[in-house]
């Protein structure tokens, strides 16, 4: 039996070194970064707060063929402002095209369709509303942007975002964020 388990590691470190050269090619064309972010939640049209924070994020592309072209964007909002926390996760579907400005600086404009899923919470400290409340929706997300990239890795980023609740809050982001790309 000692034998069997010898011959099955040995035959997957094998397998496993001859894959290695592939390794560094699976992360290849995907962007992983973070920046800041400032939005707008509203209700009915009048503004509620606009908080700001961070933003997380990872974009990648779809079909190898298109890699430049269709891309994927998930990404993690966490915005606060006083009394309010507001974080959203974001999975998006997007379409650009690059133009190259100069020998190292790529420019994609681009827009964005897909889902975001928000949670909305604050502490009142008075008034009728006094308390901890909690609001949890989700809903369609479009947004555009320009991506410029500067050589083969440093991905900057700015964008806004607009995402409808499915109860009568609306969803506001303006992005600044800075990525690797691999």
């Amino acid at each position: 039996m000692n034998k069997v388990k010898l011959a099955l590691i040995f035959a997957g470190l094998t397998l496993g070194s001859a894959n290695l050269a592939h390794a560094e090619n699976f992360f290849s064309g995907i962007t992983v970064g973070a920046g800041y972010v400032t939005g707008k939640v509203a209700n009915d049209g009048y503004s509620l707060v606009r908080p700001d924070g961070y933003s997380i994020y990872s974009r990648g592309y779809l079909i190898k063929s298109y890699k430049d072209y269709l891309f994927t964007d998930f990404r993690v909002n966490t915005e606060s402002k006083s009394v309010f926390d507001l974080t959203q996760y974001q999975a998006s579907l997007g379409l650009g095209y690059p133009f190259h400005v100069s020998n190292g600086i790529t420019l994609k404009p681009y827009v964005q369709a897909g889902w975001s899923w928000n949670k909305l919470e604050a502490d009142i400290p008075s008034g009728t509303e006094k308390g901890h409340h909690k609001h949890h929706d989700n809903g369609v997300l479009v947004g555009t942007g320009l991506e410029t990239q500067f050589g083969e890795h440093v991905v900057a980023n700015v964008g806004v975002q607009v995402s409808q609740g499915d109860n009568d809050l609306a969803y506001g982001n303006a992005i600044f964020d800075v990525g690797y790309k691999f």
